[in-house]
Order: structure tokens, then C-alpha cells, then sequence
């Protein structure tokens, strides 16, 4: 549990300081050596004394904790999968499943390519026609202004595409490149990471994406139903 906590604690704050990620690296190496080591001349003798020396050395970490929970930002930023943009493409109705009704849509690569892939290789044509139909409600986005940059699409609900393929070298180390589950998952936690006080969800009723946004501390929620 604490490695795959400190592991993404380390991404929030990869573009900081050398000084804050000496200090990281630092409290980290203190934690798992007082979690390896055996009884020594060293040692604490009593459990308060022991919880004390604790405290202590891994406030840095708490300090860091502290920075991310007073950051003056409260913006929601929404991450569908592909299956959520197709079962629900009105984008609006994710306030049905989320607390607030102001929020940012972000499209991923991965995304945006199984869109086009679906397009062009689905063989149900009802289901090519609904791709082509949410291509399409993209590109009416697009003519409103800069995706890249955002664009408010209805009322307080904006959106906006990573143009960006994420890096695998900087990400969980147990991300395969090749999965295009994993690829959300990376390009979250790089939009995490680039807005760390912003509360982030990803959007997605398939099973296996959802154990591994769990593994990697994601939140999640199911799309809306279908109304058609």
C-alpha cells in the first residue's frame, strides 16, 4: 500500500524543485528503512518514543500533503473512456453522475483514436453510424474555437483534447504502452499531475479500466444510461 502511495506521490510532484524531490527521496529512503529495519542500539525504546522520531521525519511528506490541500482551486476535470462518449455523447448529463454541474471534459489520444478506429473497422453498421454521429458532434466542438486550449459547449461545461501521447518513462511503472487501457490511465495521471489541486474523475463502466484506476488511485464513476 505505501509503495504504490509514495510511487504516485512522486508524479504529483515529478516537475518540482531538486530541494522538495531530495526531500521526498529522502523521507522515502527513512520509511522503508525503519519498515525493514530489526531491533538495534538504534532503536526506540518505548512506542511513544518510536512515534515521536516518526512524526518527525516524515513531516515533509504531511508539508507536501498540506500544499496540495490549500491550493485555491476546486475545478472539476472529467475523463471519459471511448464506451462512455458512445453511450452517452451529451456530455452535460455527466453532472447526473458527478456533485457538480461546472466542469471540464478532457479527450484523450486514446480516445480520439479508438473513435477513428471504430469508425472505419466496426462491421455493425448502426454502431459505425453512432461513431461517425459523436465524430461529428466533436468536430461541431472544434468550430466553436480551440479544443486544444478549451471551449465552453454548454453553458458552464467545457471541453478540451491532450494532443499529447503520454510518457511512459515518467508514469507507473507497471503501465504496458501498448494497452490502450493503460494509455488512459497514464494520460490521467499526467493531467494530475499537471492540475494537482483539481479534482479529477475518469469516466468509464468497463470493469478491468476501473480495477486499474483503482490500483493507481484514480476515482471513477459509471456514464449515465442511454436514453436512446
Amino acid at each position: 500500500m505505501y509503495l504504490s502511495w509514495i510511487e504516485h506521490l512522486k508524479l504529483l510532484f515529478l516537475d518540482s524543485p531538486a530541494s522538495m524531490l531530495q526531500e521526498i527521496k529522502d523521507t522515502d529512503k527513512f520509511i522503508n528503512e525503519w519498515i525493514e529495519k530489526e531491533s538495534s542500539w538504534s532503536t526506540p525504546r518505548t512506542k511513544e518514543e518510536a512515534k515521536n522520531v516518526f512524526k518527525v521525519n516524515v513531516k515533509p511528506l504531511f508539508t507536501l500533503l498540506d500544499m496540495l490541500e490549500k491550493r485555491d482551486c476546486d475545478d472539476w476535470l472529467i475523463i471519459p473512456d471511448t464506451n462512455a462518449i458512445l453511450t452517452c455523447p451529451e456530455i452535460e448529463r455527466y453532472s447526473e453522475v458527478i456533485s457538480t454541474k461546472d466542469y471540464s471534459v478532457i479527450f484523450t489520444p486514446t480516445v480520439l483514436a479508438e473513435l477513428d478506429d471504430l469508425k472505419v473497422k466496426s462491421r455493425d453498421n448502426d454502431f459505425r453510424e453512432k461513431v461517425k454521429s459523436v465524430i461529428n458532434r466533436i468536430k461541431g466542438w472544434r468550430n466553436q474555437g480551440s479544443l486544444l486550449n478549451g471551449v465552453t459547449v454548454h453553458k458552464t461545461v467545457k471541453v478540451r483534447m491532450l494532443a499529447k501521447e503520454p510518457d511512459f518513462s515518467n508514469n507507473l511503472k507497471w503501465l504496458e504502452s501498448s494497452n490502450s487501457d493503460d494509455r488512459i490511465i497514464a494520460s490521467v495521471l499526467e493531467i494530475q499531475r499537471e492540475f494537482p489541486s483539481s479534482i479529477i474523475c475518469l469516466i468509464t463502466s468497463d470493469i478491468n479500466l476501473q480495477n486499474k484506476a483503482e490500483m493507481a488511485n484514480i476515482p471513477f464513476v459509471e456514464p449515465p444510461e442511454s436514453r436512446v
